[in-house]
């Protein structure tokens, strides 16, 4: 077993012009780590925190400032700290004989300020501010990396996933408003190749978004990738690689928006120092991106316009 203890120090001097103060703040972050090695391969971490950090600067004003096309955010004119605790615990295991690779990571944080959020919405515009009460939140994450390789085919495969959530509240309208934002990925891969002429690998993501605000229905997106790549060199001196990726995104309860998109590229090692390549990008000619999420008390469809398809020819020279 062993045991770490972290104390950062951290003093911050602070001018103020205007009707502020000059302050100066000490900053203490201790933590403390308890690390259990079981066996050479396998590890568990233990950590526990606590924080108390400074204002940030640029919260620091009084007016109004355009965020995006329809938000408008004001800071404050005081200086204020908030302080924090969090729990994680990481977990490690390495095999490398039999090709196995399992990490874990999971952590719970709490979180206090002396300001609280207020939204309010005046006509086609929301505008975020700050207010002197008591606001605290807490937020969870997971993570895990599974692994696995697989020899006859000179690859491997596994399994990522993360979750992230996020418990808060603001002053909305002149109610408290309790909210959770939650969101998880899961991704399967599998990878390999065939001597030195064929190499591929494929991986499937599932991601979910989801809100729910104080006592209403809880509301949720799904978004789905299936993306894959491979490349054939059949010799030293043509190298073909192509590639793509399917979008599945929900839009609205039952709709969903599906893209496809592939990339083609062809190489000619002409010699050790000349290349010679020819891409092909966007190759069926999108030019939308859509999808939904969520974030904090609102929902958000986003639509992106995309680069057509493009025709680039490209010569390397190396010394």
């Amino acid at each position: 077993m062993e045991l770490t203890l972290n104390v950062p120090v951290n003093i911050y001097s602070y001018f103020f012009s205007g009707v502020m103060n000059n302050r100066t703040e000490l900053f203490l972050s201790p933590s403390l780590a308890a690390r259990y090695r079981f066996t050479p391969r396998m590890s568990l971490t233990l950590r526990g925190s606590a924080r108390r950090s400074p204002a940030s600067l640029h919260d620091i004003h009084t007016s109004s400032i355009l965020t995006d096309y329809r938000s408008f955010s004001s800071g404050v004119d005081d200086y204020y700290t908030s302080s924090g605790q969090s729990l994680s615990a990481t977990f490690n295991y390495r095999n490398a004989p039999s090709g196995i690779f399992i990490m874990a990571l999971g952590s719970y944080g709490w979180n206090k300020s002396k300001f609280g959020t207020v939204q309010e919405l005046i006509n086609d515009y929301v505008f975020y501010s700050y207010k002197s009460m008591p606001s605290d939140s807490r937020n969870a994450m997971a993570y895990f990396n599974v692994s696995k390789t697989i020899d006859f085919v000179r690859g491997a495969i596994g399994l990522k996933g993360n979750y992230m959530r996020m418990e808060n509240s603001l002053l909305s309208q002149g109610s408290k408003t309790a909210y959770t934002n939650d969101s998880f990925s899961l991704s399967p891969f599998v990878n390999g190749n065939i001597s030195t002429l064929f190499n591929w690998n494929f991986r499937f993501t599932w991601g979910k978004s989801m809100l729910r605000i104080s006592d209403m229905p809880k509301h949720s997106s799904n978004n789905f990738i299936y993306s894959g790549s491979m490349t054939v060199t059949p010799c030293s001196l043509i190298t073909w690689t192509t590639g793509g990726e399917f979008y599945r995104n929900q839009i609205e309860e039952g709709h969903y928006k599906k893209m496809l998109i592939l990339d083609t590229k062809l190489t000619f090692n002409i010699s050790k120092r000349i290349e010679v390549a020819a891409s092909i990008t966007n190759l069926l000619n999108n030019k939308q991106y859509c999808y939904t999420s969520y974030g904090s008390v609102s929902k958000y469809e986003r639509s992106s316009k995309l680069r057509g398809r493009e025709f680039v020819i490209s010569i390397y020279l190396k010394k």
